[in-house]
């Protein structure tokens, strides 16, 4: 009796975690969100500079991102390597989501370490669905799926299939989905809680991390 009260409780608890984030209009969370993913990753939402987004880690390292989740980190800096990507194409196509959507682009992503630089080029090729309904932890939500091919920039063949289901609602997305086109995995990651920054202490953090959300 006593497990089935905790699981109640917990539900309970996640359910008004995610409930409790607020986004504008324009689908932008509010300064201070966090957002705990079932992996294990938690990402705070800083501020708008421009058309991109700041970000933080846990330990308060910023990187830098478009509003698009399709589009990747632009930059960012770890253990003293540091990281830039450059999007060319019409990666703007696909926002703000609109259903029919679609664009391709290419990303040079150069990382810098010890005085030597690395370069690698990514093609992709994506397109926004029509709004449908995404169920995660004890929340279903409107959502929007962008779908995107990554191309080989030697063969043209696609090797990776990455799907968001982004929410208005949220200001972020949902779900996330990795396929790999090569081998056949699948990797789904699904939001566990989206915290205001009011109720993200450390401690509670940490609490829902520990769940298996």
């Amino acid at each position: 009796m006593h497990d089935a009260f905790k699981r109640l409780a917990t539900a309970t608890t996640m359910a008004f975690c995610i409930s409790t984030a607020i986004a504008d209009q324009g689908g932008v969370p509010e300064p201070g969100t966090v957002f705990i993913f079932t992996e294990g990753r938690v990402e705070r939402f800083v501020r708008t500079e421009g058309d991109v987004h700041v970000w933080a880690t846990p330990r308060g390292r910023e990187y830098i991102r478009s509003a698009n989740p399709a589009e990747p980190i632009l930059q960012w800096e770890i253990g003293g390597k540091k990281g830039e990507r450059t999007v060319t194409g019409s990666a703007a196509a696909l926002w703000p989501p609109q259903p029919g959507n679609s664009a391709r682009f290419r990303v040079l992503t150069k990382l810098t370490s010890e005085g030597r630089q690395r370069r690698s080029v990514a093609l992709w090729s994506c397109r926004i669905g029509e709004q449908t309904k995404v169920s995660v932890s004890t929340r279903t939500y409107g959502a929007m799926p962008i779908t995107c091919l990554r191309y080989s920039a030697h063969t043209m063949r696609p090797l990776q299939k990455r799907t968001w289901w982004w929410s208005e609602d949220v200001g972020h997305y949902v779900r996330r989905r990795y396929e790999n086109l090569r081998n056949g995995e699948t990797i789904d990651i699904n939001l566990c809680a989206a915290l205001p920054e009011h109720r993200a202490s450390a401690v509670r953090i940490a609490s829902i991390v520990n769940q298996d959300c």
